[in-house]
């Protein structure tokens, strides 16, 4: 969802880390169209977290198959410019880096990030978790200005007998350079909705398949496409 769920993403050990916040700190600021927005402040961090919290009417499985195509992602991420993987580790697990291009005067941001994908069969639910990360095959140039995802984590639950999906979608990005922390805050606030929008909106293409419940179907009790 924009930087938020795709791009998803984000703990590099020779980059600064602000303390954990309480896990009850988070502030409702909003709800649209059924997705709840929160804010949550981060000790010795001036950037906040923000979270979205609904009920999506789409399947689980494409949801997953959408938010891990990284070829499409330029389809619904705003301002995406470039999405490729430079590793993939393991099924699930792979590195993967990001261009966003910004509006005039603001300089363009990457990212490169460590994406995991784990299924829970008892809870028939799915977690994405990423961070940013150090990779020699992406070092930082002159093109952007190198941002940082702290933390990004989704959530989702299939419900309804597969035919609806509960998400929970979190995320503490910092985009760097100097952009004033107070205009990241504000534009930050909006990602949620606008990044779930996007996602429902990419998943109603009728050239979207359920990839994910091909590949994971048995796990959620449901055959394979």
């Amino acid at each position: 969802m924009r930087m938020f769920l795709a791009v998803l993403v984000f703990a590099v050990p020779a980059m600064a880390q602000a303390i954990p916040a309480p896990a009850d700190s988070w502030i409702k600021i909003g709800e649209s169209e059924g997705i709840t927005v929160l804010r949550q402040e981060i000790p010795g961090d001036p950037v906040y977290a923000y979270r979205g919290m609904g009920t999506l009417d789409a399947p689980l499985g494409k949801l997953v198959t959408v938010s891990r195509d990284v070829k499409r992602l330029h389809e619904w991420v705003h301002r995406l410019e470039e999405a490729h993987v430079l590793r993939e580790i393991a099924p699930g697990h792979r590195i993967i880096y990001f261009k966003v291009d910004a509006p005039w005067p603001v300089s363009d941001r990457d990212f490169v990030v460590e994406s995991t994908l784990t299924v829970d069969r008892a809870t028939r639910s799915a977690m994405v978790e990423f961070h940013s990360v150090e990779d020699a095959l992406a070092p930082p140039n002159d093109c952007c200005v190198r941002g940082v995802v702290h933390r990004n984590k989704v959530t989702l639950v299939s419900k309804d007998g597969g035919k609806r999906t509960e998400i929970d979608a979190e995320a503490h990005v910092d985009p760097k350079g100097s952009i004033p922390n107070w205009m990241i805050n504000l534009v930050q606030k909006t990602v949620p909705h606008k990044s779930i929008g996007g996602l429902l909106r990419q998943v109603a293409k009728p050239d979207v398949r359920d990839e994910f419940l091909a590949e994971f179907g048995r796990e959620f009790g449901q055959p394979a496409l």
